[in-house]
């Protein structure tokens, strides 16, 4: 009688418990999968999240979040959230500073909370007319160039306003033993110059003296330098601020009278005699 309690106990226990098994809801699964950044800019990226549903259920939302630190949660602001009827959506990212690294998750939110996907990283870049390191992207080295590194962004900066309208490029018209037109070169013949002239009012020393926005390695371009410049006053005249009326002086010599400069209203290269008073805009390598 005993034995029969025992296993009528067990019976009603284990019918009991697949009654309530089946009463339970199932649980919707559901998996997100965050895509690699794309068109990546200064300020902006565009991300993909793509869900996948095991056995079919809808979901509620899904969507984007990110932040400078790891594993972002879609309780930040800094998100995109979309809908429950579309799989695969991508986003773009806006508001980012430029050269800062990212970390970016997707999230599906069901009836039983919210899951994450994989987290990438991207790093947004500078661009040509980008405000850093002191004035304003004026070129980024391309492959080929001397100091090019293709994990590191390298480049020209040129100061956000001219130092001088009117200045002569060297007390004396003297020879300096080396100068070059190549770019990479203006540091170096800034510093040649100077070794050779001193102490005074010229182009390159005013360069070299100046400490603008934290900075106080700047110097006078070389004449491929100099083209630079031009080229980014053409693509952004409004903001470049030079004076498209003025010759503007590079560092690299022409002969014992001549250097190098540069008309801004043309583009045209020439040698000029270094006695004549003509603009000067510093540059720094970053």
């Amino acid at each position: 009688m005993k034995k029969l309690f025992i296993l009528f106990s067990i019976a009603a226990t284990i019918l009991s418990a697949c009654k309530k098994q089946d009463e339970e809801p199932k649980v919707p699964v559901h998996t997100a999968t965050t895509g690699e950044a794309n068109s990546i800019t200064s300020t902006s990226a565009v991300v993909g999240a793509f869900i996948k549903a095991s056995d079919g259920s809808a979901f509620i939302a899904s969507g984007i979040c990110w932040s400078t630190s790891h594993n972002p949660t879609s309780s930040l602001l800094t998100k995109i959230t979309w809908g429950g009827g579309n799989m695969d959506n991508f986003g773009t990212i806006t508001g980012l500073s430029l050269q800062t690294t990212y970390y970016v998750r997707s999230f599906v939110t069901n009836a039983t909370g919210t899951f994450y996907g994989n987290e990438i990283q991207f790093t947004t870049i500078l661009e040509i007319g980008s405000l850093t390191n002191g004035g304003i992207v004026a070129y980024i080295l391309q492959q080929g160039d001397l100091g090019y590194d293709a994990h590191v962004q390298h480049g020209l900066v040129a100061a956000p306003s001219d130092q001088s309208s009117s200045i002569v490029w060297s007390p004396t018209a003297t020879l300096i033993a080396t100068t070059s037109s190549s770019l990479g070169s203006g540091q170096i013949n800034t510093t040649a110059i100077i070794t050779n002239q001193g102490d005074g009012d010229y182009a390159a020393k005013l360069c070299d003296d100046l400490t603008l926005n934290g900075y106080s390695d700047w110097y006078l371009p070389s004449a491929d330098e100099l083209d630079k410049l031009f080229i980014l006053y053409q693509n952004l005249q409004t903001t470049i601020g030079f004076d498209y009326t003025l010759n503007y002086w590079s560092s690299s010599q022409y002969d014992t009278n001549g250097a190098w400069s540069q008309k801004f209203n043309s583009g045209t290269k020439g040698s000029n005699t270094k006695l004549n008073t003509y603009a000067v805009r510093a540059v720094r390598s970053f």
